[in-house]
């Protein structure tokens, strides 16, 4: 099973993957879930700028 969260950068950086990043809980990723958490990355990198936003995914710990 897997498990989504959305998540964004705190701040821009010149090093890629060097901004410090905040996020939401996990939760099981439905379809519906799938669905809200990209259309939420979407709405926000078009406001704040592209890859601000992401939607990441694991494996549930067992």
């Amino acid at each position: 099973m897997k498990e989504i969260r959305l998540c964004w950068a705190t701040t821009i950086t010149v090093v890629a993957g060097s901004a410090p990043v905040q996020y939401t809980d996990w939760e099981i990723a439905t379809p519906d879930a799938r669905e809200r958490l990209e259309a939420e990355s979407q709405s926000a990198n078009a406001s704040d700028g592209p890859d601000t936003y992401w939607v990441e995914e694991r494996d549930t710990p067992r």
